[in-house]
């Protein structure tokens, strides 16, 4: 279990990334977005700590009030009253008003999937290339498209630095989390069936901001 100073610690500000793969702010997220109107830390750590049989009240208030919810108003993703309590905020999930993805049953591939995309804003535009196409691709054939796209974040980029990001550092990121498969020797890469599901859960081109 950690301890309060881990609690109490930085672990480099608020970032998307590092809040989806928190299974602990994913759950906070699912208990407010349940709840019929705002809901109190006092009440939210209550609320937790029926979900985390070990972990006591005290030290779910001192997370809340010092780490959790300091992160996720600082990303937009929650909104706090000091009279009225906690209430959630504008979250790049789901699409209008159908329901988020299941924050606290979604399995960690595609929490951390999700993380990925997050960190990194160009991955939203890569993948959203990615999605449209249903076969095998070449790094070259990546790189014409990238190059030629609408996206003015790869657009930045000239031909050997996309061929380069691509190869040693976006494209193993993806196959890492299930989103690809990509041959490293042959330079191809193909979609898989956890990208498309994820696709049709999060909005590339439009709801999945990095911060």
């Amino acid at each position: 279990m950690s301890s309060d100073r881990e609690l109490l610690s930085s672990d480099g500000g608020a970032h998307p990334s590092s809040v989806v793969a928190d299974p602990r702010q994913r759950q906070i997220l699912s208990l407010l977005r349940d709840a019929s109107g705002p809901v109190g830390i006092d009440e939210l750590a209550r609320r937790l700590a029926a979900t985390e049989d070990e972990t006591t009240e005290r030290r779910l208030q001192i997370d809340l009030y010092h780490r959790c919810l300091p992160k996720l108003e600082e990303i937009g993703w929650i909104e706090r009253d000091s009279s009225k309590g906690v209430t959630v905020g504008s979250l790049p999930f789901g699409h209008g008003t159908s329901p988020l993805p299941a924050l606290e049953e979604l399995d960690d591939q595609s929490w951390r999937a999700i993380g990925a995309l997050l960190r990194c804003p160009r991955r939203r535009a890569l993948l959203s290339t990615i999605v449209e196409k249903h076969h095998q691709l070449t790094v070259d054939e990546l790189t014409a498209e990238l190059e030629k796209s609408s996206h003015t974040m790869w657009r930045e980029y000239d031909e050997t630095t996309i061929h380069v990001l691509l190869h040693h550092v976006d494209l193993p990121r993806l196959a890492d989390v299930g989103l690809i498969e990509y041959d490293t020797d042959e330079k191809w890469l193909t979609r898989t069936r956890q990208l498309m599901t994820l696709a049709e859960q999060i909005d590339f081109d439009r709801r999945l901001v990095g911060q």
